[in-house]
């Protein structure tokens, strides 16, 4: 009988450690999934902060290149209303010389 008894024990015994090591093994998967989650929203956000960093430099690229064509097409207006200006003020030289010529050489 005490054979019995003992193999009941020794049962219990292999029980209580397959219990305890089940328990460690869910412990340590819990821990392993954490880390696992915490680098997964690390990396996520490094992802996404270099995204935004892209992103932000190819819209400061696009404005850099909308700015220089503003640029461009103002310094073109200005050339060309400059040009138009001298052309209206040599006109109006010519305009005012003629009438002067007029009033001065007729009188």
């Amino acid at each position: 009988m005490e054979t019995i008894v003992e193999e009941v024990k020794d049962a219990e015994e292999r029980a209580d450690e397959k219990i305890e090591d089940a328990r460690e093994e869910k412990e340590q998967m819990i821990s392993d999934a954490e880390e696992e989650a915490e680098k997964l929203v690390e990396d996520t956000r490094n992802e996404a902060s270099s995204r935004k960093e892209e992103e932000i430099s190819d819209y400061r690229e696009e404005m850099e290149e909308k700015k220089q064509e503003i640029i461009e097409e103002a310094e073109e207006e200005a050339h060309e209303l400059e040009k138009a200006a001298a052309e209206k003020r040599d006109d109006a030289v010519d305009f005012l010389y003629e009438k002067f010529s007029k009033e001065f050489f007729q009188e």
